[in-house]
């Protein structure tokens, strides 16, 4: 007939997983109201009033899961996946993905890969069930504000709603190059994610509201100034391109292996609710991480003899200071970290028996992010969220034995 067959991967499965959010009741003296009332502070401790009673308590959820799993050449040189995954969850209901993925062969050097799927992520039932009080300066007034369920009768008062799970649809596609001692590999992708989840901003509990709540039975609205809960609430895309290259050859006496990784990442809030989140939230979600990250990487060998340099490069990127809420203006306190080069370096030695030691620096010639010019209100010398982090260099020397 002609016809060449080939084998077929298949896999199949059921799953079933129960999870628990507790909490348990704090000392009563953390959550009564006490003698410093009349200052302002309402209830229990300051800043974090314990958890009362009717707080407390176990949540759980459970649900299962099948799935399917199939995988064959068509060709010797064309493989194609494809995978599919029924969940069901006890709280929310249920939800189907899929996953269509295929390689072709193109050359004994090149193949060209893509796929498309469908994912989800499920609220976890400690967003679901979070029961949350802190005190804080709002409008130069100590306010007690609550973090609460979302199906709390509170949060239900200002739009809460059961959490849905967060849903992705994604398309990437590259190539793979391998010849001799060089493998590169390029990939582009685009995710769009629906229904992310996030915090409210603050809703305030005037006087009328609370009166409303109360004459309703519900007693909790005496404890809170403002209410924020979890809500299904702007959607994004991100785009980005991989680019991984590696190249070994003999050098110096011994191996010498170089490698390059870059990566660009963008991404961009397609839908959001303002009365949720705001235009700053979505500013920084758009450019709080740099869009662009890569290290070159030369590794060297020679008997007993390993030397490692790294230069890395992150991108500029940015910080609402305080989490002020305001990018401009006389409220704003931004920081516009500035882009970098960090050098990470190893040498190191193997003698007979397995003894081997290390000598090494991570970020070589201790490099710092820009002052926080924001210092002298905090305190927080360096911005809090610097992709490379703040504690500048570490130098090290590390002994072990292989046996």
């Amino acid at each position: 007939t002609g016809f060449t067959a080939f084998p077929m991967n298949l896999a199949a499965g059921l799953e079933w997983r129960e999870e628990e959010f507790e909490v348990r009741n704090g000392d009563q003296a953390s959550f009564d109201v006490g003698p410093l009332a009349p200052q302002g502070f309402l209830i229990g401790s300051n800043g974090f009033p314990g958890f009362n009673p009717r707080q407390s308590g176990v949540f759980s959820r459970s649900n299962w899961a099948a799935y399917f799993d199939a995988e064959a050449n068509f060709t010797e040189a064309f493989l194609l996946q494809g995978a599919v995954r029924f969940e069901d969850f006890e709280d929310f209901g249920n939800t189907t993905n899929w996953k269509l993925a295929a390689r072709w062969q193109v050359t004994d050097a090149l193949a060209f890969r893509g796929a498309v799927s469908t994912g989800f992520r499920a609220p976890t039932p400690g967003q679901s069930n979070v029961t949350q009080v802190s005190t804080s300066f709002i409008g130069g007034e100590l306010r007690d504000t609550a973090t609460l369920a979302p199906t709390n009768p509170i949060s239900q008062r200002f739009g809460g709603r059961q959490l849905q799970p967060e849903e992705a649809q994604s398309i990437a596609g590259g190539l793979v190059f391998s010849q001799d001692s060089w493998l590169v590999t390029v990939d582009a992708y685009r995710i769009k994610v629906e229904d992310r989840l996030a915090q409210t901003g603050n809703f305030t509990i005037t006087d009328a509201i609370r009166a409303e709540l109360v004459a309703q039975g519900i007693t909790d609205a005496l404890s809170f100034n403002s209410v924020r809960f979890f809500t299904n609430d702007f959607d994004t895309t991100t785009s980005g391109i991989d680019l991984v290259a590696s190249y070994g050859m003999p050098m110096w006496g011994g191996e010498t292996n170089f490698a390059l990784a870059f990566n660009w990442t963008e991404t961009e809030v397609d839908r959001f609710n303002p009365a949720v989140t705001s235009e700053a939230r979505v500013f920084i979600l758009e450019n709080a991480l740099p869009n662009t990250k890569g290290n070159f990487n030369i590794n060297h060998q020679n008997g007993a003899w390993r030397f490692n340099l790294r230069f890395s490069h992150y991108g500029s990127f940015f910080e609402d200071h305080l989490d002020t809420g305001a990018i401009t203006g006389p409220d704003a306190l931004p920081i516009n970290g500035d882009s970098a080069w960090i050098v990470d370096a190893e040498v190191g030695y193997e003698f007979e028996g397995g003894v081997f030691v290390n000598v090494g620096a991570q970020n070589l010639f201790d490099h710092y992010p820009d002052v926080n010019p924001w210092a002298d209100v905090v305190g927080s010398k360096y911005p809090a969220h610097t992709p490379y982090g703040n504690n500048g260099g570490v130098y090290y020397v590390r002994a072990g034995w292989r046996f």
